[in-house]
């Protein structure tokens, strides 16, 4: 679990983020970041219902980010706040199912701290 200091708990803080942060993209998985002036990076995660209805898959994404992420934090330099979030697929683009997404999301999610310049 992320201590407390390095949540976005607020609504108001994460809207903040996604309406003056920047983005980063790969794959099926996004990242919206701010820097921030404060001295820790924060995180949230919005995993919603385009990648299933059922509030278990959902939160089996949220729970593996957090774990990425928990396991990373030594290795963050920069300040910022940031939200990891899923893209919805179209239908042009390759369609994953639930297992492909939950083996690569670790991956994906250190590769979007470091395009960001977090790591």
């Amino acid at each position: 679990m992320l201590p407390l200091v390095n949540r976005l708990r607020k609504k108001s803080e994460i809207q903040n983020v996604f309406r003056q942060g920047k983005a980063v993209y790969s794959g099926f998985l996004a990242l919206k970041f701010k820097p921030s002036s404060g001295t820790t990076v924060r995180f949230s995660f919005s995993i919603g219902h385009s990648y299933s209805k059922k509030a278990v898959d959902r939160n089996r994404l949220r729970r593996i980010l957090r774990e990425t992420v928990r396991e990373n934090l030594n290795k963050l330099k920069k300040p910022a706040d940031l939200v990891f979030f899923l893209i919805k697929p179209n239908r042009q683009s390759e369609s994953l199912e639930k297992l492909q997404i939950e083996k690569q999301i670790a991956k994906r999610a250190i590769e979007l701290m470091k395009k960001a310049e977090i790591i």
